[in-house]
């Protein structure tokens, strides 16, 4: 008995110890830093939006840094100051980014910290569709579903030995049809697409989310991202596919596909590789945080080029027929 009541004094002792008082406390906003998105485009004009960060007190949009000083400079040597727009956008609009170069931005405003960040404009990558295919998708069991298509290519690319290259692959639907408003016919869109290729290693998804792709799984999403890891020296091939059916088409006078494969520079695959690795830790309590890459230096924010080649295909005697086999 004297046991037990011993052993209630001391638990009572420990409940009463562990009473604290939360008191409000402040959060601090962070340090200003300059933050900078921007993608760079072979034979394009340079770009950017400059801003100020936010903090958690902050609204949500982004400050213009309407006060900030921009220059560019190839391979170390000044090529101009650039201008804001009335849209708050820095640009220069005399120069033309030109393939095969590095580039750096250095972006300085009052009170706050000097960045500078540093890319590529990839080579034009060597691309070539061998071919494309329309194959009817048996709906087997399903009496009332509507039959669709898969709509194939087969591409040959050349990857070059010696120095590290990164890829992406994307399809845009672009269609006119005249007399319908928008809600029933977007004028451009990008197509999901598929692919069983292994080197495959992070797609876009819903939402401009980014998942990593597991090995074992067919890539899907809106965009493929992968690296020459695991590619051949020379030619290498890649057979992706999007599924498409005549109800798509309905109010549409004509339709094109396009087909855009880039080479991206190594921010860019980075960057997407740590949004990956941030939506792949989703519901994991027991894995370490994941900061999403940058390489604008003592600020935040992307800066990335790439270059780029497109094959388009013109759809409509393909949708002629999906209609006469459909109806």
């Amino acid at each position: 008995m004297k046991t037990l009541s011993f052993l209630i004094i001391i638990y009572s002792l420990f409940l009463i110890s562990c009473e604290s008082v939360v008191k409000d406390f402040e959060i601090k906003d962070p340090e200003d830093k300059i933050t900078i998105v921007g993608y760079a485009v072979a034979d394009s004009f340079p770009a950017f939006y400059i801003t100020k960060n936010i903090g958690l007190n902050d609204p949500i949009e982004f400050p213009p840094l309407t006060a900030a000083s921009a220059e560019l400079y190839k391979n170390n040597e000044v090529i101009g100051s650039l201008a804001i727009n009335d849209s708050n956008w820095f640009s220069l609009d005399t120069y033309s980014y030109e393939p095969g170069n590095n580039y750096s931005l250095r972006v300085s405003a009052p009170g706050i910290n000097t960045v500078t960040a540093d890319f590529l404009i990839p080579t034009r990558p060597e691309m070539i569709v061998v071919d494309t295919n329309l194959e009817l998708v048996k709906n087997i069991g399903c009496e009332f579903c509507s039959q669709s298509y898969d709509f194939e290519y087969e591409i040959k690319f050349m990857n070059q030995p010696g120095i590290d290259e990164y890829y992406s692959v994307e399809l845009k639907q672009i269609q006119n049809c005249p007399g319908y408003d928008y809600y029933y016919c977007s004028g451009k869109s990008t197509k999901s697409i598929y692919s069983n290729a292994p080197y495959i290693e992070t797609v876009r998804d819903y939402g401009d989310s980014y998942n990593n792709r597991n090995a074992t799984e067919d890539a899907s999403g809106f965009s493929f991202y992968f690296s020459d890891r695991l590619l051949d020296n020379g030619e290498n091939n890649l057979t992706i596919s999007t599924s498409i059916n005549p109800y798509d088409f309905d109010t549409a006078s004509t339709v094109q596909f396009v087909l855009i494969f880039k080479k991206i520079d190594k921010n860019m695959y980075e960057y997407v590789r740590s949004m990956g690795r941030n939506y792949n830790a989703e519901d994991n309590p027991f894995v370490q945080p994941v900061s999403i890459y940058t390489n604008v230096g003592n600020g935040l924010g992307l800066v990335s080029g790439f270059s780029q080649v497109e094959y388009t295909v013109v759809m409509d005697e393909v949708i002629k027929n999906m209609r006469s086999d459909y109806y």
